[in-house]
């Protein structure tokens, strides 16, 4: 590192093994060694396997993934595992998904993170799926519920989220009609400060929240997709719309704008918050595009542009140039940055 301060160069290792096992099924190994941030040693080795059927009950797929991991860190020398069951039989009609994962609170993948560790995390899904026959208009209805736990090391619950779809239908041109809803379980160990002064009080706190959406199909010229959503948020009141309208005037044309508005409302105060997205992509030709997106938000009063033109001049060989800005608002109006 320059002028010789901070941890300087390292050498950082990634290896990765993996071997077929008859038709379906895979086992993979893999390992890293050093840490890009700190001094200390650190190491992770693992294995995983994939088991496939592809003819369970004929033709049903069966999977099954598992995992084991372990870290190797200066100074520690327990609790340092991470290990995980999943079973999915993603099939048509009936779709179900099981898996376990632990994360020990010393894992620490110094290449990789982890979201959160100290946890035991506990999924559940199942999804049942009809296809009316001589229906001109439905193609499919979908049913289904999924849900998620997750605790510490010593089973304590810390969230969970039952997600029940009611009704899932779709029709034969693409379009979808669809309502849902989820109840929350969320233990939070310190105040959570949501908005500047806006403070949501440690404890637990149980809530749930309804959703529909209604989705047209992105064939044709004009398309749009529009969700709902209210119920309860902590200890509070939340409306969540968000809208998208989809326009393609010709095949080498897309255009796209998207709002999303929160409005919540908590005893500590009440606030909204709003993002607004712009898409506006063309295909001069097969070789030649220009894609630009443009995003405003109101939680930092910034507008964000990114443009990029594209041209490829042979299979594998490319230019691409690439503009990116922002502009603060000041006093009402949006000013370049610099």
């Amino acid at each position: 590192m320059a002028g010789g301060q901070g941890i300087g160069s390292k050498n950082l290792s990634v290896a990765r093994v993996a071997s077929d096992i008859q038709e379906e099924s895979r086992l993979g190994a893999m390992m890293t060694y050093g840490n890009p941030v700190s001094g200390n040693d650190n190491g992770v080795a693992g294995l995983d396997y994939r088991y496939r059927n592809s003819n369970l009950f004929g033709s049903q797929v069966f999977v099954a993934d598992a995992y084991v991991m372990k870290s190797f860190s200066e100074d520690i020398d327990n609790d340092d595992w991470s290990y995980g069951l999943t079973l999915n039989f993603p099939n048509d009609r009936w779709n179900a998904v099981a898996s376990y994962q632990e994360i020990q609170e010393n894992f620490n993948p110094a290449l990789g993170f982890v979201n959160r560790s100290g946890i035991r995390k506990y999924v559940g899904e199942l999804r049942y799926r009809v296809r009316p026959e001589d229906n001109r208009l439905l193609r499919m209805i979908n049913w289904g519920f999924k849900s998620s736990f997750t605790t510490t090391l010593d089973n304590e619950l810390e969230s969970s989220n039952v997600y029940v779809r009611f009704f899932d239908l779709e029709s034969h041109d693409g379009d979808q009609l669809a309502t849902w809803g989820n109840w929350y379980h969320e233990t939070l160990f310190e105040p959570f400060e949501i908005q500047p002064g806006v403070v949501i009080p440690d404890g637990d706190y149980d809530f749930y929240s309804l959703w529909g959406k209604l989705v047209t199909a992105v064939h044709r010229p004009v398309s749009t997709e529009i969700k709902y959503k209210f119920g309860e948020f902590y200890d509070g009141d939340i409306i969540d719309v968000h809208a998208i309208l989809r326009w393609r005037p010709a095949p080498r044309f897309y255009f796209t704008l998207e709002r999303r508005v929160f409005d919540i409302d908590l005893p500590a105060g009440d606030f909204e918050f709003e993002i607004n997205r712009a898409r506006v992509n063309i295909n001069f030709t097969p070789t030649l595009s220009w894609t630009n997106y443009l995003q405003q938000e109101s939680e930092t009063h910034i507008m964000t542009l990114q443009s990029q033109l594209r041209w490829i001049i042979v299979p594998g060989n490319e230019l691409t140039v690439t503009l990116n800005h922002d502009w603060a608002r000041d006093n009402g109006s949006y000013k370049r940055t610099e």
